[in-house]
């Protein structure tokens, strides 16, 4: 006999459950396994199936059942989910502003979600739809795809000791951004982004002969994450995320004083720690750090202002 609690010692069970899934439709069968891990033993395997599925809000409920065979017959119950939200936002320099959107989270062969939202202000006003499709391939890769549909008028009391010159009057944004995620492991995901702009700047008339201005933003990066608990950036209860990016962006631009491509090179790193030591208190630590460099004509790379 092994005293394990004393040694600290654990056990593994010998034992691996078969599941079996023919309750399920075939469209609804792969992405539902993705979520069984094959390396799970014991009750461990079911236990860690049934939370992670739970977590997603296109799957209602789960059950098992032992079949005379040995093997674990599971049923899930899986419905388009459709959810409808509204709120509001503000800030010093755009103001408040008001935000609704509808999503739509749906099952066939994979994980399918569309997200159309939007806001609006007294003077800004933005329209963001995004598709996300995940769980592809063995559910380790995923792709988002989004755009962004804006007009940015900042209040006449914000930067107000900013000379007229460089000020920014309004901006008008239409971005097309695309990520490719592959998730490593249960904790680590790498992602490719990708965003190609076309923004126009109002400038002051008084100082431009040509007050509007075009640019052209293209933005590659790669990012890392390790994360162990919920996936939530604001709402978490428990668990830690260590995320880390980096990449470049190019903006082609034409004034009338300059042409040019300037590149930038940008960096950062998020770190955060969540834990709940009752059910109605949560506490968070968050550190958070970034660096951008570009190339100067003559001066090599240089560091922002």
């Amino acid at each position: 006999k092994v005293d394990y609690a004393a040694k600290k010692r654990t056990s593994m069970p010998w034992f691996k459950f078969n599941p079996v899934l023919d309750s399920l439709s075939a469209e609804q069968q792969s992405p539902v396994k993705t979520y069984w891990n094959p390396q799970d033993t014991g009750m461990l395997a079911p236990e860690n199936f049934a939370n992670a599925l739970m977590a997603e809000p296109a799957y209602d409920s789960v059950e098992f059942q032992m079949l005379p065979t040995g093997d674990l017959w599971v049923n899930a119950s899986v419905h388009p989910t459709f959810d409808v939200f509204a709120g509001g936002f503000g800030s010093n320099a755009y103001g408040p502003n008001a935000y609704a959107g509808v999503s739509m989270a749906y099952i066939d062969q994979m994980e399918i979600e569309a997200i159309l939202s939007g806001f609006w202000g007294g003077k800004t006003y933005g329209f963001t739809p995004r598709i996300m499709i995940s769980r592809l391939w063995n559910k380790h890769w995923s792709f988002l795809f989004g755009y962004d549909l804006m007009h940015l008028q900042p209040l006449k009391s914000y930067a107000g000791n900013v000379d007229l010159a460089w000020r920014i009057l309004s901006e008008e944004r239409s971005d097309l951004h695309m990520t490719v995620d592959y998730q490593l492991t249960d904790l680590q995901k790498v992602s490719l982004d990708f965003m190609f702009g076309n923004r126009t700047y109002e400038l002051n008339p008084t100082t431009y002969a040509k007050h509007k201005v075009n640019t052209y933003p293209v933005s590659p990066s790669i990012r890392y994450e390790l994360r162990s608990g919920e996936n939530d950036r604001w709402f978490v209860t428990e668990g830690f995320a260590v995320t880390g990016e980096l990449g470049l962006q190019s903006i082609g631009l034409d004034l009338d004083m300059y042409d040019g491509i300037p590149i930038y090179w940008r960096s950062s790193v998020e770190a955060r720690y969540s834990h709940s030591p009752t059910d109605f208190f949560t506490f968070n630590v968050a550190a958070a750090g970034g660096l951008n460099i570009y190339h100067e004509e003559g001066h090599g790379y240089v560091y922002p202002d």
